[in-house]
């Protein structure tokens, strides 16, 4: 797997707070290192989010000339998302920036489409401006351009009335490209093993039941949970203790990096060249050998061969995300669960979808998620369903169970895990927010009428007033120094 790298172009965006189109196309031109558009010419997507989020009119929106970044190579992306440095959703951080009546403007990465972020007065207050990510060339993208839009006017501090005054979010808004890698379980190892493992050495997945034995400690590996496989329509599928995950039983699935591919199912795996993984290799907890951990925002993986294979069967499941620190070989099982000691991570509130022939059917046909601490209990789920599911923060490993009750009806519902993604692995990231400017409108004056003050124009020649003049009129009301023949000077 070649790396993933996000590539800034060097365009950036412009927005000007003047009135009127600020560009070199516009009718008088304005400022023609401008972007200014017309509100109307913005993607549907963003305006469609936009008119859902507020009913304040914009002030304008802008576009950038051409891509600002591009993304290499394309093969590997999962998913791009404009975020803090660390890859992380931005969640009210600070911009710097204030709105002309001095209200400190946050950043939030939107929670429906984090290809856009808001600029808000105030925690959670009115929205200032909005920036979106749009992706260009395809799927997956090549590259992506930027939108603004903007609401209320930014205070430009002490700019010596520069109507070209700039300020930016240099260091505040980053593009994050996401790796996606889709694993099947193919070459399995067949009967009750203590851990199956599958990828390449940049990101794999080890596969353990919860309570697996402490081999290593010389426990007998069937003491503790096992993980099988079976194969059926042409596709291997993994169980606990048996074929399927029975009603309360758990799979756990741990994302690493640095495997050693002698211990992966693969083309270049197995101790003997060429082989896989095989039933004696994976039965010895020495094997399990890694360097790191990949984290991970977002996966999801399939539920096959349920059973009773009827149409109208279906299961309960329970996901819980954690962050774990085990190390690799022997002391990766320790004796207790293998997430004993795991710090819990959230699943992010309404991410969780069930995809049924392409569609999420979530809320329709039966589904529902309860989100509950910091997993999730799924109802509904059948035969082919595809779970997706994000996370607050990284996590490197989860626990899928089957949440069927262990006696009386449904206890009998069993299912396969059939496969597995991860959708959401920071690949790159790289800094966006110094191409994003906002500029000064005009300078403006204001006339204060002071109550009394007045001044009189005297018609006549002079600059001495006239005893022609009418009554009370007959002091000078002229400037002195008119030249001669002026008339109201």
């Amino acid at each position: 797997m070649s790396e993933l790298l996000v590539n800034i172009t060097g365009t950036d965006v412009t927005i000007d707070e003047t009135a009127g189109l600020q560009n070199g196309a516009s009718t008088p031109p304005g400022d023609a290192n401008d972007d200014d558009v017309l509100y109307t010419s913005i993607p549907f997507v963003f305006s469609d989010r936009l008119e859902a989020l507020t009913t304040d009119p914009a002030l304008g929106a802008a576009e950038s000339d051409g891509d600002v970044v591009t993304f290499s190579p394309t093969g590997e992306l999962g998913n791009v998302a404009l975020t803090r440095a660390n890859g992380e959703l931005l969640d009210g951080d600070d911009s710097g920036l204030k709105t002309t009546d001095g209200q400190s403007i946050f950043l939030y990465t939107d929670t429906e489409n984090d290809n856009i972020v808001l600029g808000r007065a105030g925690e959670d207050g009115p929205i200032v401006f909005a920036i979106y990510l749009e992706e260009t060339g395809g799927t997956p993208p090549t590259g992506a351009k930027l939108w603004t839009v903007q609401y209320e006017a930014i205070d430009h501090g002490d700019d010596g009335n520069d109507h070209d005054s700039a300020v930016d979010l240099t260091g505040l808004v980053h593009v994050t490209a996401f790796e996606a890698n889709t694993f099947d379980f193919a070459n399995a190892p067949s009967g009750n093993n203590l851990f199956m493992a599958f990828g390449n050495e940049n990101q794999a997945l080890v596969i353990t039941g919860e309570d697996p034995a402490n081999e290593s400690a010389g426990e007998n590996v069937s003491s503790g949970s096992t993980v099988n496989s079976s194969q059926g329509g042409g596709t291997t599928t993994l169980g606990v203790d048996g074929q399927q995950i029975k009603a309360q039983q758990a799979i756990v699935v741990t994302f690493v990096s640095g495997a050693k591919a002698d211990y992966l199912a693969g083309p270049d795996a197995g101790n003997d060249p060429g082989q896989p993984l095989s039933p004696t290799e994976a039965n010895d907890e020495s094997n399990i050998q890694f360097e790191g951990y990949v984290l991970a925002q977002a996966a999801e993986f399939t539920i096959s061969q349920m059973t009773p294979g009827k149409s109208n069967t279906t299961t309960s499941l329970e996901i819980h995300a954690y962050l774990t620190a085990d190390d690799s070989g022997v002391n990766y099982i320790d004796g207790n669960q293998l997430v004993d000691g795991d710090a819990p991570i959230n699943i992010t509130t309404d991410s969780v979808e069930v995809l049924r022939g392409g569609f999420n059917v979530v809320g329709t046909q039966g589904v529902t998620v309860s989100y509950d601490g910091n997993g999730v209990v799924i109802k509904g789920v059948k035969d082919g369903d595809v779970v997706r599911y994000e996370t607050d923060s990284d996590h490197n490993r989860v626990l899928i169970r089957n949440d069927q009750p262990e006696k009386g009806a449904g206890s009998n519902v069993s299912f396969d895990l059939g496969g597995f993604t991860l959708t959401e692995v920071a690949g790159d990231t790289d800094e966006i927010g110094s191409n994003i400017f906002f500029e000064d409108d005009g300078p403006a004056i204001d006339l204060t009428l002071v109550e009394g003050a007045s001044i009189d124009v005297d018609e006549s020649l002079g600059t001495t007033g006239s005893s022609k003049d009418e009554e009370g009129n007959a002091a000078p009301d002229d400037e002195t120094g008119a030249p001669a023949g002026a008339i109201g000077y």
